[in-house]
């Protein structure tokens, strides 16, 4: 059961690798978890695939679970697509380049949407909303919620649906009952790995865990919490070729991390390893590394010659008193160096 389902179950080759190289065995809860969680299936391919899942499984209360997650599901879907004259559905289109959805209409019909986006070409989702005047008449029957659609019009990864009755009770579709749940499997990526989040073209370093002991602190936690705690945090630097700031970052599940594929002449290659070997040792995260002791002497040498050229901006500077040395990689001793000599390049 468990090699059949593991690429469903798990998007990383990676991590797969290391799940069948270490021996670790999943059970089919595992597995069911796993693939409803998998953002790299298409939510039709996760339905498919636990459906397959329930037919051969031995554990007659997974079984039961699914199928009849799956049955209330499909009528969640129909009443999204049924109208009872209380509502209207708002058309998104994902931008690839900002990274958004931003509107482009508003329907009174689910169809009409649909194929408006369908015909716009590339990925949209469809939201379906509460007229004010309707909510504030408690006309409220119906389900709402959002689906995200693939370019050729099939159904996204995700699917967030609801119910409202005609007393305003909410009711929400929420997640199939294996699927609350912490697993707590090994971590596989460490502290300095070089990562790319999969389904994106962002590329970081892994921050934690740093060890052993650590590793054994985030799977306890994830046994007793939910799905969203078996996860590793990334310090994120590209998106794209586009650098992004110190502190932005990410909580990834490792079976949606893959270790990252630069060409050798990939400028952000050297970069990352750089920043992996560097950074997460510095005292920005950790509290460790070079004695804070040594900036007044460098911005003081700066200064002095700095003063003597009060028109140049700082960047100016730098540029013509280090000329071509790699002002990243540069230590401040070696800085310092170049503005003792108070030589221009």
């Amino acid at each position: 059961m468990e090699e059949k389902f593991l690429v469903s179950a798990i998007a990383s080759e990676d991590y797969r690798k290391y799940i069948i190289e270490n021996g670790i065995i999943l059970s089919d809860r595992d597995m069911a978890t796993l693939i409803f969680h998998n953002m790299q299936l298409c939510f039709d391919e996760k339905m498919e695939a636990l459906q397959l899942l329930a037919q051969g499984t031995d554990e007659e209360e997974l079984r039961t679970q699914i199928n009849d997650g799956i049955s209330r599901i499909e009528s969640y879907l129909m009443g999204f697509r049924e109208s009872n004259g209380n509502s209207y559905y708002e058309l998104w289109k994902w931008d690839e380049d900002e990274y958004y959805y931003y509107n482009i209409g508003i329907f009174l019909d689910y169809d009409s949407a649909y194929w408006a986006g369908l015909k716009e070409g590339g990925s949209y989702k469809i939201t379906k909303e509460l007229f004010a005047c309707k909510e504030i008449a408690r006309d409220t029957a119906g389900v709402f919620g959002t689906i995200e659609y693939n370019p050729d019009g099939t159904r996204g990864e995700r699917v967030w649906l609801y119910e409202v009755d005609g007393h305003g009770e909410f009711a929400g579709l929420g997640r199939m009952e294996f699927c609350r749940r912490g697993i707590g499997l090994p971590l596989c990526f460490k502290r300095g790995d070089i990562v790319r989040i999969m389904g994106t073209n962002t590329y970081g370093i892994v921050e934690e865990p740093n060890n052993s002991a650590e590793e054994e602190q985030i799977r306890k936690f994830a046994k007793k919490g939910d799905y969203s705690d078996f996860q590793v945090t990334v310090k994120k630097i590209y998106n794209g070729n586009r650098y992004l700031t110190v502190f932005a970052h990410a909580h990834v599940s490792p079976a949606q991390l893959e270790y990252a594929k630069l060409a050798e002449d990939d400028k952000r290659k050297g970069f990352l390893e750089y920043m992996a070997k560097t950074m997460l040792c510095t005292s920005v995260l950790s509290g460790t590394g070079r004695d804070g002791g040594r900036i007044p002497e460098v911005v003081s040498k700066i200064e002095k010659v700095w003063t003597q050229y009060p028109d140049l901006r700082l960047g100016q500077l730098l540029l013509n008193v280090c000329g071509p040395k790699d002002l990243f990689a540069l230590e401040d001793e070696d800085l310092m160096k170049c503005f003792e000599e108070n030589i221009f390049g």
